[in-house]
């Protein structure tokens, strides 16, 4: 998924520092033809996880409830399988979706049991 660090090569520079050694890879964007990825330093890391906290408390648009929304991330419709789109997605309605599944999964526990 976007947004995910991976390990980086040994000796492998900043793409955004050439002068200091890159300590993780963020994967960026991501298709069926694979990913691109950032090589970045510790500054560089810790700078987009800040960033990333302070784009929690703004409202943005969630495509999933056509309306503004705190937390949004990219998110996939498991029902579309992991092929399918990112769906920019607010912290409520993937909440809910979450809630939904569960009960969904308790209601076909309790069908097998009885």
């Amino acid at each position: 998924m976007p947004g995910a660090l991976h390990s980086v090569p040994p000796g492998t520079p900043c793409d955004r520092h050439p002068k200091r050694l890159a300590v993780n890879r963020l994967q960026g964007e991501t298709d069926s033809f694979g990913a691109e990825y950032l090589c970045l330093c510790q500054r560089c890391i810790d700078e987009i996880r800040a960033r990333n906290v302070e784009l929690r408390e703004i409202e943005q648009y969630c495509e999933w409830h056509r309306g503004m929304g705190l937390d949004v991330r990219p998110h996939r419709d498991f029902e579309e399988g992991s092929a399918g789109r990112l769906y920019s997605v607010c912290a409520a309605c993937r909440r809910q979706e979450s809630e939904r599944l569960t009960e969904e999964l308790a209601d076909d526990l309790r069908e097998w049991d009885a």
